[in-house]
């Protein structure tokens, strides 16, 4: 929620999964009413999940700026 800088009002959700050694995040924004909904899919090593999680998030805010734009 800090990446995307979110509130108790966003919605956002993440689903992280370990298989072996890498964990996989799937991950959605969207605006308060649910209309405008991103999605990404990002994985890497289970070791670094603190930085895939905050790229993951990375990758959300630049969908929702391209989208804005």
């Amino acid at each position: 929620m800090k990446g995307l800088q979110g509130s108790c009002r966003t919605p956002i959700a993440a689903y992280g999964y370990l298989e072996g050694k890498t964990l996989s995040l799937k991950g959605m924004v969207s605006d308060p009413q649910g209309r405008h909904m991103r999605f990404i899919f990002h994985k890497g090593l289970a070791s670094q999940a603190e930085a895939i999680g905050k790229e993951a998030a990375q990758l959300l805010q630049e969908k929702t700026c391209a989208a804005s734009s």
